[in-house]
């Protein structure tokens, strides 16, 4: 366990790499820093004894003496959250580029599988905080994109990624409202709906305020017509008979 510990908390960092008096912070924060050494040596050579079952004589390790420090060898090890975080990024930051936005929104779908692990040793909370960090990228990203999506008619998926930022804040508006337009737009009346009074019931149970007028307002626009004939001709999706 605490080698897997270690192994996080180095991954996450930029360059992976971490100094070790913050390794020994993080996983070992009852030894003093010589004791912590030896414990950081141990838990590099299980790694190592694991990765040699697999790949003999490959080391993943760079170590830095001179800065005190711990590295994975970049041209052997890579962690996709950097690959995330860049798409999800770029899809905050294409203004005036609905299809780009998009694009990299839907990158960022792909490589988020879930919440980042966190191991049973993360006494500085560095991992809760990179966790916490990752969901709510995401979220933004998804919004950017559905809000992108949206503007480009292509409402089912605006949809589908609105809905996924509601799965990490269930009370984050701006990711109902775009739902709810997109769902209405698509001709798909009663789920916009029945979203937009569920969310009002959690808003009003926690806030003892109403949902926004813009909101509200959004919960009156589109319907069937114009909105469902372009859906059908982007996204591919058949007009409900």
């Amino acid at each position: 366990r605490c080698a897997k510990a270690m192994l996080v908390f180095v991954a996450l960092h930029p360059n992976l790499l971490a100094r070790r008096y913050e390794i020994i912070d993080q996983v070992w924060p009852d030894c003093d820093y010589k004791a912590g050494l030896d414990r950081i040596y141990q838990a590099t050579s299980a790694l190592r004894r694991v990765i040699a079952k697999v790949t003999p004589d490959l080391d993943p390790f760079l170590s830095y003496r001179e800065d005190k420090s711990v590295s994975f060898d970049p041209a052997l090890f890579a962690c996709d959250f950097e690959e995330f975080a860049d798409a999800a990024k770029e899809a905050l930051t294409c203004e005036g580029d609905d299809a780009r936005s998009l694009d990299a929104a839907l990158r960022a779908e792909r490589l988020y599988v879930g919440d980042l692990f966190v191991p049973s040793r993360d006494f500085t909370g560095y991992v809760v905080a990179r966790r916490q960090e990752l969901r709510e990228l995401y979220a933004d990203s998804m919004v950017a994109g559905a809000e992108a999506a949206f503007r480009l008619g292509r409402y089912r998926i605006s949809a589908r990624l609105a809905d996924s930022a509601t799965d990490v804040d269930d009370l984050r508006e701006d990711a109902v409202e775009v739902l709810v337009r997109a769902l209405r737009a698509s001709g798909r009346m009663f789920e916009a709906e029945q979203r937009y009074k569920k969310y009002a019931v959690h808003f009003v149970d926690r806030t003892h305020m109403p949902p926004s007028k813009r909101l509200r307002k959004a919960m009156g626009e589109g319907g069937r017509g114009e909105g469902d004939k372009q859906h059908r001709q982007n996204d591919g999706e058949p007009m409900a008979s």
